[in-house]
This record gives C-alpha cells, structure tokens and sequence, in this order.
C-alpha cells in the first residue's frame, strides 16, 4: 500500500481541519516577514525624521504595519496550535481504528507467521511515523518553503538582480544541506534497526525469564544480550560522530554562504541600488532564510526514515487476507446442526495435501469424538471448520449452507470452542466469562461459573469475580484457566460445540466434576471432540479414528474395541501406562 495514498485517504476525511492548519502555518509564516518588512522600513526612515517631520506619518504606518503583522503572527499561532490539538489526536484515532480493523480480519494463519507483539509494534510505529510526518511536513517543509519565497521575494522586490544572486547561492545551499542530511539518515536507519534488535532481545529474556532460570542460562543471555547492545552502542556512536562531521560541513557552508550573501547586500548599497531600510531588511531576512534551508535538510533526512517506518508497518498489517468474506456473504440460517466435510482438499503452505477428497457427515445433535496421533488432521479440521483457514477444494456446510458464502462473524456466533490452551484478557474473571455473551447478567455470568465448577475458587480470590487474571491468565493455574473457559462456553449456549483436549490441564477429581457439567453442556447440541484421554469420548455417538488425513477407522467406543484396530491399540497403550 502506498504511504502517500494512504495518509491521503485520511486527510479528506479531515480536510477542514487541515486545510486551517495550513493556512494558519502560511499565513503565520509571511507575518514573520512582514514584521521585518515593517520594522526594516521604519528603521530605514528614522534618519530623515531629523531633517523632515513630514515622514511622521510614514514612520507611524509602519509601526502600525508592524502591529498588525505582530497581532496576526499571534493569531494564526493560536489558530493553528488550537486546530492541531485537534486534528493530530483525531487523525491518528482514525488510523488507529483501521489497523485494528485489518489486524483482526487478518487470518490465524497470519498470526502462526507474525509475532503478535511485532505487529502491534508496527501498528505503532505507523501511527508515530505518519504524527511524525505530519509535523516535518509542516515544521520542516511547509513553514520553510513560505518563509524562503517570501524572503527572497522581499530581497529580490529590493534588487532583483541582487536577489537572483542570493537565490543561486541559496539554492547551493540546500542542494548540499539535503545531500548532507541524507547521509546521515542512512546511519540513524542502522542506529535504529541495531537497536531494535536489542530491545527486541530484552524483551524476550524478560518474557521467557522462568526459562532462563529454569536452564541456569542466566550468564549466557546476558552475554548474549550484552553482545547485541554493543553492537547497537557503536552503531549510535558512529552515528553521532558521522553528525558531528556533518553538521560541521553544513555549519561551515552556512558562514561562507551568508557571510557572501551579507558582502552582496553591503556592496549594492556601496554601488547606491539599497537604501538603508533595503539593507536592515535583507541582512535580516537572510539569517531567517538560511535557517530554513537548513531545516529542510533536516526534513530531508527525517521524512525517510518516517516514510520507510510507515511503508514497512503497512505492508506487514495490510497484506491480503487469507480468508474473507464473500462479496455476497449473509448471515448463516443454521436450519439444523448437521455438519458436512464434502470432498475437502486441504494444504499448509508449500506442503503436500493433509486431507485430499475427506468426507465427513455428522448428524444434528451427533456427539462425534476425533482420535488420532499428532499430526492426523483432528485440529486441522476443526479450525477449517470456524474458518481460522479455506479449503482449497470441496466444501463444508453447517446447518446445510455453505460455510464460505457466509459472514464468518454468524458462523463462530455459532460455534463455542474449548481449546486446549485457554486464551484469557488481562481483564477480571466476570469480564473473561461473560466474553461468551456480552450481555449477561452477573447472575448469569455465576450460574455459568458454578456449571463449570470455578465458582468455589473464583470466591477464594481476595477479589473474587472482580479478579484480575494477568497477561494470558497467568496468575491463574492451568485447571482454573480451563475452567473459565468452560463456563465462558457454558454461557455462550451455541448450538454446536467443539472441545479440544478441554478437560487436558485438570486433575482427575476436577475432571470429574467438568465431566458432569460438559454432560449437561453437550445435551441438544452437535458436539465434536478431540481428547487424547479415550475415557473422555466413551460418551460420544460416534467415534473417528484419523491418521494422516484419513478415516481409518469409525464407530462406538465399544464396537472399536472389539474390531481391534487402530483404536484398540491406542486404548490398550493408555492402559498401560495408567
């Protein structure tokens, strides 16, 4: 995606407020000159005060001239700060809004690629490098710019001749400012990236720090996290020292370009075509207009690192999406809960098909439970089945409608999963259960709790239900988390439910009791379950044994036991190793 294009896409949307600023900042820019203007020609006339009193009224207009541009330099300020605070906070909502939007209409499969801490950094970064932008656009080009041609328009009404010379050197000037702030940016691009790297290294000891101790590898990551800073050190360093070089060059240009510019202007007036405000005005002007030249070099250099931050960012978060919706998608009717895989061809990026022609019908209210090693397809299937991923050929229909022709928000409404790894919000527990039905009563949100039984330990909490569980639910144990999760479900009531290994993280008397509550939970529902515990699927209607995309084996739990299948053989391992 184009920065330009996109940033363009939210300046219509804003343009009253932006099309203010610029013209506050324009307006604000040519009162700063006309101040020198006024107070150059009242400078200019005092002298002939002594000899004619007449020129009162003159020296009078100019101060009043000066009032005014001094009045409406204080104006615009105002109107442009007051218009900014606004525009900038507005601005940067509305893109924050659509990268919320594209992030979470990205695909899980975007997600397995991309970490989720670095996209939410590029987020970041999109929105700081386009606020970013915004102000080297206005500060360092658009403010200079007004400020340059209104100077040398100045200059040149004094003598055009003179002004085309302080022009050229101007010109020379900024050609090599821009040149010399441009070298620079191809440092504080290293600088920056080196130490990214190093943040991002910090970052990951911190967050896998119980591994690091775990290993005793305490002095390795800190070699290694010393070894990457210094490199970030030295390429900050010889940033610093390629600036202070450069900045030296430009500094040096600068003198002799205004130190000529100041002979030029002295040397029109010795030849008699500048009167004295001419001169007052010029030497005044040009200190002004050098100064802006220089911060267009900065703006050179800035803007490039600002454009490469936003463009990397944009490509990562706007990548196509993997799965989206049809043009003409609906709503699913779901006139039943029957479950239909009808010749389903399926493959992982770069790897040969996992399932090639799979059919698979499950009954309305079927409880079907998956067995399988890893790697069969039993996870695979239930995530092309909430559409985490497309088929690549054939279909599969819920409540007889195709899924893909359907909003994919109304097919998960329909749906309640139980993962094996729970998934909790740095929120409190009543937030994390009622995320099933966002509308539910607290009273809901308890019955929920007690169904999955997590009320006796929610209480136990020193906040109870307005405990917060820490990032991912980390101050809670692996049982606890699963059964919040449970009773999230519980409280969704969807009419299909799909347990993967959901009673994995519990203990045998907790399991029990899940065991009851998912009963009652499963009852009138279409049910597909993966457990590597057998003892968990004896209820189920229907066993399907897979391997390697397969069905190799179906039926009961008994009549699978009898066969002496694949299905005998897992079981019997489970029975020796209790």
């Amino acid at each position: 995606m184009s920065v330009f294009a996109f940033i363009l896409k939210y300046l219509r949307k804003t343009k009253f407020m932006a099309s203010v600023i610029v013209v506050a900042m324009i307006t604000r820019s040519i009162a700063d000159r006309g101040e020198v203007y006024a107070m150059s020609q009242t400078i200019g006339i005092l002298p002939d005060y002594a000899t004619d009193k007449s020129v009162l009224n003159k020296i009078i207009f100019y101060i009043g001239l000066m009032a005014f541009f001094l009045l409406l330099e204080g104006i615009t300020n105002y109107i442009w700060r007051y218009f900014g605070g606004k525009f900038q906070p507005y601005f940067s909502s509305l893109i924050y809004k659509d990268l919320f939007v594209a992030v979470h209409h990205q695909s899980i499969n975007f997600f397995n690629i991309e970490m989720s801490g670095k996209v939410a950094s590029k987020a970041k970064n999109i929105v700081s490098g386009i606020r970013d932008i915004y102000g080297s656009v206005l500060f360092g080009l658009l403010r200079p710019i007004t400020g340059i041609i209104v100077s040398l328009f100045l200059i040149c009404r004094a003598d055009l001749l003179m002004g085309g010379i302080i022009s050229v050197l101007n010109l020379i000037f900024l050609g090599v400012n821009v040149a010399i702030h441009k070298k620079i940016g191809s440092y504080s691009e290293k600088r920056a990236r080196f130490h990214a790297e190093a943040d991002g290294v910090f970052i990951d000891t911190v967050t896998n720090s119980d591994l690091v101790k775990s290993f005793a590898n305490y002095f390795y990551e800190k070699g290694y996290f010393y070894r990457v800073l210094r490199t970030a050190v030295r390429s900050e360093q010889e940033e610093r020292t390629k600036d202070a070089l450069y900045d030296l060059q430009g500094k040096t240009l600068f003198y002799i370009v205004y130190l000529v510019s100041c002979i030029c202007v002295f040397y029109f007036w010795y030849l008699g075509r500048l009167e004295l405000a001419d001169v007052v005005m010029s030497t005044s002007l040009m200190d002004g207009l050098m100064m802006e030249i220089t911060n267009i070099g900065f703006f050179a250099g800035e803007f490039s690192q600002d454009y490469g931050q936003v463009k990397d960012g944009l490509n990562l978060i706007f990548q196509p999406y993997q799965v989206k919706d049809a043009p003409d998608a609906h709503n699913i009717k779901m006139r039943d809960q029957a479950i239909n895989f009808d010749k389903i061809t399926y493959h992982y990026e770069d790897k040969e098909n996992l399932f090639d022609s799979f059919n698979l019908k499950i009954k309305s209210g079927e409880k079907v439970g998956l067995v399988g090693h890893s790697g069969s397809g039993k996870s695979t299937l239930i995530k092309l089945l909430v559409r985490y991923y497309d088929v690549n050929g054939g279909k599969i229909t819920v409540g007889g409608e195709d899924i893909s022709k359907v909003r994919q928000n109304s097919l998960r409404a329909q749906i309640a999963v139980i993962p094996q790894d729970t998934t909790l919000f740095n929120r409190t527990i009543m937030e994390n259960i009622r995320y099933g039905k966002i509308d539910a009563s607290d009273d809901e949100v308890i019955k929920a709790a007690e169904m999955a039984y997590a009320d006796e330990f929610i209480r136990r909490l020193p906040h109870g239900y307005d405990s917060k569980v820490g990032e991912r639910g980390v101050m809670l144990s692996g049982g606890e988390r699963q059964r919040i999760a449970i009773a999230r479900a519980i409280l969704k009531n969807a009419p299909i439910l799909i347990l993967d290994e959901a009673t994995s993280a519990l203990d045998s008397e907790s399991e029990q009791y899940i065991q009851k509550s998912l009963k009652k939970l499963m009852k009138n529902k279409t049910v597909i379950a993966i457990a590597h515990r057998l003892s968990t699927l004896r209820e189920m209607d229907r066993l399907v044994v897979m391997d390697n995309g397969k069905i190799i084996e179906e039926g009961s739990h008994d009549k699978l036991l009898a066969a002496k299948g694949a299905y005998y053989e897992f079981y019997q391992i489970q029975s020796l190793n209790k």
